[in-house]
C-alpha cells in the first residue's frame, strides 16, 4: 500500500478512536439523534483537520523558517496541539449539546 495512502487512513482511524473516547469518557456526551452524532462527529473531525493545520504550520515555522531541531520543535508543536485538541472539543464540539460535565 503507498504510504500515503496508509498515512490517511491511520490518521482517519486515529481521530475516529480520539472522538469515540472523547465521546464516551471525556466529556460523557450523549446525542440523540443519527443527525445530532452527525453534527458533532463532523466538528470533531473538523477541529482535528485545523489542529493538523496548525501542527504543519508549527513545524514549517520551527524547522524550515526558524532551524530548530526538528525533535524541539516537535515537541512544542504536540503541546500546542493536545491543548488545542482538548479546548477545540471542550468548547465547540461538546459543548453544543449542553451535556458536558
Amino acid at each position: 500500500m503507498n504510504y500515503q495512502v496508509s498515512t490517511v487512513i491511520a490518521w482517519f482511524l486515529s481521530v475516529l478512536t480520539a472522538y469515540v473516547t472523547n465521546k464516551l469518557w471525556v466529556f460523557n456526551s450523549k446525542t440523540e439523534t443519527t443527525s445530532e452524532l452527525l453534527s458533532e462527529m463532523t466538528k470533531f473531525f473538523t477541529m482535528r483537520v485545523a489542529t493538523l493545520l496548525i501542527e504543519m504550520f508549527i513545524m514549517w515555522i520551527g524547522v524550515s523558517l526558524l532551524k530548530w531541531d526538528s525533535i524541539l520543535v516537535k515537541i512544542i508543536d504536540n503541546v500546542v496541539v493536545v491543548v488545542s485538541n482538548y479546548f477545540f472539543s471542550k468548547i465547540l464540539v461538546f459543548r453544543s449539546s449542553g451535556k458536558i460535565k
